[in-house]
């Protein structure tokens, strides 16, 4: 209200785009959210809240990057993987302790009082609302990390997320730095493994989680970027040539 700004993206910069369709905002007023990152920064630069038809706006981002020396024909599909479902338990494990501690530390107090005021069918029918509460929440979230997909192509990675809330986004390959495994304790003794990915002067990664394949995946994407030449500071090179 009391000030301007504006923003202006150098398309061969960009490293990842992301389309966020919130559940209640997009099921009632189609509207949703596109994200640009660039190389360079650890930020998102480019970000256009809440706006009417994200899919178009989406698509025509896509569209202008491949105008602009980039491929994203995501053609060629070369792997594609989802988290496992023991490495998606044993990440919410640590959610679950904070929800019993949250609601025994917060919830129990007001549950005795309920008690002191109703007896025990107070306390029990308090204890069910919490109890479903808590399930809930749990199968939100499971639902949520199970439903996402990487697709490794080409020319992109792919991945889709999000059980209400859905989120989709792609990586040109062109603007990829490195990949690289990582595994805990605990991913060591059941054989899963985390998958890191960095981008083209940036200071961000994109982190893909849980995977009975990971070694596979980072070796199909590391062989990628050793074939494809960065985009990342070619329009300066064409523009000022003599630098």
């Amino acid at each position: 209200m009391f000030s301007d700004g504006s923003v202006e993206l150098v398309i061969r910069n960009i490293t990842h785009v992301t389309l966020v369709k919130p559940f209640i905002a997009s099921k009632l007023f189609g509207v949703g959210t596109v994200l640009i990152e660039l190389a360079g920064s650890a930020s998102v630069e480019g970000f256009l809240f809440y706006v009417d038809k994200p899919e178009f706006i989406y698509d025509s981002v896509k569209e202008i990057m491949q105008k602009n020396g980039f491929k994203l024909t995501k053609q060629n599909l070369i792997q594609k993987e989802k988290p496992s479902l023991l490495g998606v338990f044993m990440e919410i494990g640590g959610g679950i302790l904070a929800i019993l501690f949250f609601s025994l530390y917060f919830i129990g107090p007001l549950i005795m009082v309920v008690g002191s005021i109703f007896g025990v069918g107070g306390i029990l029918g308090a204890l069910l609302v919490v109890i479903v509460i808590v399930l809930f929440v749990l199968f939100l979230r499971v639902m949520n990390l199970l439903s996402r997909t990487y697709y490794i192509y080409g020319d992109a990675i792919v991945y889709e997320e999000g059980f209400l809330t859905k989120v989709n986004s792609f990586m040109p390959v062109e603007n990829l730095a490195d990949s690289a495994i990582t595994q805990n304790l605990f991913e060591k003794i059941f054989d899963l493994y985390d998958v890191k990915i960095s981008c083209q002067g940036a200071s961000h990664e994109i982190l893909f989680k849980n995977l009975k394949k990971g070694q596979e995946m980072e070796r199909n994407i590391d062989e990628l970027i050793k074939n494809m030449k960065p985009l990342v500071g070619t329009y300066k090179e064409k523009v000022n040539p003599e630098i």
